[in-house]
């Protein structure tokens, strides 16, 4: 998107905004960057930011009172002003849709690890929110990656079978919820470390990595 995020520490920790050419070679000066907010970013947790071209917003996975109930905000970058657009308690990852209108993202409904999660989509646009999938005990939202499906047609997300942080295991997810979710990897298999990537071969082939050969690869 040409833009760069990050925080200038000072009296307070301010939220920046550098916008640049990708396809430069110059080195980016972050004294060029510019304040987009008035809050003071040292008594929050912001733990993924990213900038929508079909709004004009930023967006921020972050919390509000430093309590890590972390959820989405829009913020305007030339005026500061906030509105949070998702209603959740807990974001684990999150990826943009190649159209850039769409976030799929894998959430909790509490700050208990093991409280009911699932798998939603934002439209950005419509600021609407949609669940397209509810875990269970045999199938745990958990920390990882999301990755959409080239076609748009869903996702690729990480859970942990039975509860298990040994065994990590990879679900896709359609996104039209009459679709039936499929578990992709064998449960069984101890995995203690596993990402989906964001490159798809295909439709139908995609690539992630795993230390279920007992290291990474």
């Amino acid at each position: 998107s040409g833009r760069m995020f990050y925080k200038k520490k000072g009296k307070i920790d301010e939220l920046m905004m550098l916008s640049f050419d990708p396809a430069s070679k110059k080195k980016i000066d972050f004294e060029q960057g510019r304040a987009i907010s008035p809050r003071d970013f040292s008594t929050r947790n912001l733990w993924g930011i990213f900038y929508s071209p079909l709004t004009g917003k930023v967006i921020m996975q972050v919390d509000d009172q430093n309590d890590e109930v972390i959820n989405f905000y829009e913020l305007d970058p030339d005026t500061g002003v906030e509105k949070k657009i998702s209603n959740t308690a807990y974001i684990y990852g999150f990826e943009l849709s190649e159209d850039g209108r769409f976030v799929a993202y894998t959430t909790r409904s509490s700050k208990d690890e093991l409280s009911p999660g699932d798998v939603r989509v934002l439209d950005l646009v419509m600021r609407e929110e949609k669940v397209i999938y509810k875990d269970s005990s045999e199938i745990k939202m958990a920390w990882g990656a999301v990755s959409w499906r080239p076609n748009g047609r869903g996702v690729m997300i990480v859970f942990i079978a039975s509860g298990s942080r040994q065994k990590y295991n990879l679900l896709y997810v359609p996104i039209e919820v009459a679709e039936n979710a499929q578990v992709l990897t064998a449960t069984a298999t101890k995995r203690s470390a596993l990402q989906p990537l964001n490159r798809w071969l295909s439709d139908e082939e995609f690539l992630y990595t795993s230390n279920e050969a007992d290291f990474n690869g």
